[in-house]
């Protein structure tokens, strides 16, 4: 079993292909959730195909894949657009690199919490969650109770 993160690496880099070189830092950028939470990052992807962008649900992956050539190679062209790509990466790329904060051991004092990130992340990201019986094992486990 692997961590996928060559099949991320493999994903991103086929997408790279298909865009022009300039873009290639957002192509790279998709596959990483951090943009989610980057500030400027969505206005960056928005920036390629406005319209394109709300069809996709503001995915960068799907915009990225589904954006027509001619889209992708005027936002190449754009004055501003590819140093903000860079820009994006750099700060993903800064984030990756900075070291693990050490919160120290949980205690009663200062407890661990537990966030399902499922459902904060980006409005992009489509929700797996079922409920208890969403499948037949889960319904082995919880019988009903009504």
């Amino acid at each position: 079993m692997t961590t996928g993160k060559d099949d991320i690496q493999h994903a991103a880099a086929a997408l790279v292909e298909r865009v022009p070189p300039e873009l290639a830092p957002l192509a790279r950028a998709a596959y990483n959730l951090r943009w989610s939470w980057t500030p400027g990052a969505a206005e960056t992807f928005a920036a390629i195909d406005p319209h394109r962008w709300q069809l996709c649900g503001e995915n960068p992956i799907r915009l990225l894949t589904e954006a027509p050539t001619a889209a992708l190679r005027r936002a190449a062209r754009d004055a501003e657009l590819p140093g903000r790509a860079a820009a994006l990466e750099a700060a993903i790329e800064d984030d990756l690199a900075r070291p693990a904060a050490s919160a120290g051991p949980a205690t009663p004092e200062r407890p661990v919490a537990f966030f399902c990130a499922e459902y904060g992340i980006h409005a992009s990201l489509p929700i797996y969650s079922g409920g208890r019986r969403s499948t037949p094992a889960a319904s082995a486990l919880w019988p009903a109770t009504s």
